[in-house]
């Protein structure tokens, strides 16, 4: 009869203690859950600001291709006309030189 009594108080308190444990892991999960889905709401907003930038980044990152394809064009027509003002420098120092050289071979002859 003792033997039956504490092993009825044994399966009470091992139900008790169960009950105890379930209930808690019940609790530990909830909270889990909430913590979780909280951490998800917070990504989800991040995400959300995220993409609402975007078409803004993309905007300027289209006004910085514009900009630079721009200058890149004004740099080659700044070249072309610096080669071309090269170019005619040379020409005419060319052609001074030529009627310098002829200029002074008929001062030479002339003073012969």
């Amino acid at each position: 009869a003792i033997v039956t009594a504490v092993r009825r108080q044994m399966e009470a308190l091992d139900d008790k203690l169960c009950g105890h444990v379930a209930r808690e892991l019940a609790r530990v999960q909830q909270q889990g859950d909430r913590l979780r889905e909280a951490a998800v709401a917070r990504l989800d907003a991040r995400l959300s600001a995220a993409e609402a930038l975007q078409p803004r980044l993309d905007r300027r990152l289209a006004e910085l291709g514009g900009s630079c394809k721009g200058l890149s064009e004004e740099m080659q027509a700044q070249i072309r006309r610096v080669d071309q003002a090269d170019a005619r420098l040379w020409e005419w120092r060319r052609q001074l030189d030529e009627e310098l050289g002829a200029r002074l071979a008929e001062l030479e002859q002339a003073g012969q």
